[in-house]
């Protein structure tokens, strides 16, 4: 009787190797070359990894990593092991000597660098990246919240990283802006409401209207003179809840109205009441100014070229007879230098 036997080759496989790796960072170690036995091979790690000849595990202190490989016969297991060194990284913490300011916002960086040997890439969340030590100052331009990331390289060769979400708040500065109702002023309007326009997260005002006081309303309302057209300095500070301010000035025009008023009677008989007549108004021009006045024949009895020139109802010292006397005006403006030539009659009384 004769009989054949097969004998399955023994398992074979590339024993574990010993590495180093830094804390924290995945590792695969790949067995699926095992040759030998059955073929139904069963993969038993000590690290409670799946009965599987990839393996991928994350470690956080050294170990001693075992596999035993057998199959589904009597064929010999095969064990190996190795020692898997974790290289240890400080414990990354990022803290800033300031994280809420205006643009542009200055502030310094800090890591705690126990190696001293740390090289650090800077990411200030918005666009812009630097590589550093362990401190660095950073200035930035504009508003916004921003986040910021580390990446750390140690002298032993682990690479650590960490996200502060919004770590860093620019509040942007108001825009001081005004504009006042109504526009223009008027010596015959002279009340202005100021309104301020500042943006965005104005919480402060401070206006100035110099001679005419200060005010702290958002909103105040001011009185200037009637009495000729000016042009007056406003002044606005604004300032957000950190207190940095914005200021602008505009200069508020009160447009003088050029107005003439002639009277149409006047009684020059000594008692100092309406003894004179002339021209008076506003914005009145001291140039270009000629008043002529002539009686019911057309004889001219009074002339003058100066506004302050006044009649007192005679002709070369001689008072003239009640009556009706009619008068020729050419007058200017002095602030547009608009012209008017006006006629008229007064009426003279004793």
């Amino acid at each position: 009787m004769q009989a054949t036997v097969n004998v399955r080759a023994p398992l074979s496989s590339p024993p574990l190797e010993a590495f180093t790796i830094c804390n924290g960072v995945p590792f695969t170690i790949d067995v699926s070359s095992t040759t030998g036995g059955d073929g139904d091979l069963v993969y038993q790690w000590n690290n409670g990894a799946p009965e599987a000849p990839i393996m991928t595990d994350t470690l956080y202190m050294s170990t001693n990593l075992c596999l035993t490989i057998h199959d589904g016969c009597e064929t010999p297991p095969l064990s190996s092991c190795a020692t898997i060194t974790v290289l240890q990284a400080p414990p990354l913490q990022v803290i800033a000597d300031s994280v809420l300011g205006c643009p542009p916002f200055q502030l310094r960086f800090a890591l705690e660098d126990t190696s001293g040997m740390a090289s650090v890439l800077w990411n200030f969340g918005n666009g812009v990246s630097v590589t550093g030590a362990d401190s660095i100052d950073y200035i930035y331009p504009t508003a916004g919240t921003f986040d910021v990331t580390t990446t750390v390289t140690w002298p032993n060769g682990c690479v650590t990283d960490t996200t502060i979400i919004d770590m860093i708040r620019v509040m942007p500065i108001p825009t001081a802006d005004f504009t006042w109702a109504p526009n223009p002023l008027t010596v015959l309007e002279p009340v202005a409401r100021f309104i301020e326009l500042a943006a965005p997260n104005e919480e402060d005002y401070a206006w100035d209207f110099f001679q005419f006081g200060t005010s702290n309303e958002a909103d105040p309302e001011v009185i200037f003179p009637n009495d000729v057209g000016r042009y007056y300095p406003v002044q606005l500070r604004v300032a957000n809840a950190l207190g940095c301010m914005d200021s602008v000035i505009h200069q508020v025009h009160v447009e003088d109205e050029f107005l003439v008023y002639v009277p149409n009677a006047f009684s020059p008989n000594g008692d100092g009441i309406n003894e004179l007549f002339g021209v008076s108004g506003n914005d009145l021009s001291l140039d270009e100014f000629e008043l002529r006045i002539f009686d019911r024949w057309g004889h001219e009895v009074f002339a003058a070229t100066d506004r302050l020139r006044y009649w007192d109802g005679t002709l070369n010292g001689n008072a003239l007879p009640n009556g009706v006397y009619n008068w020729r005006l050419n007058i200017r403006s002095k602030q547009t230098l608009q012209k008017r030539i006006m006629f008229g009659h007064v009426t003279l009384l004793r």
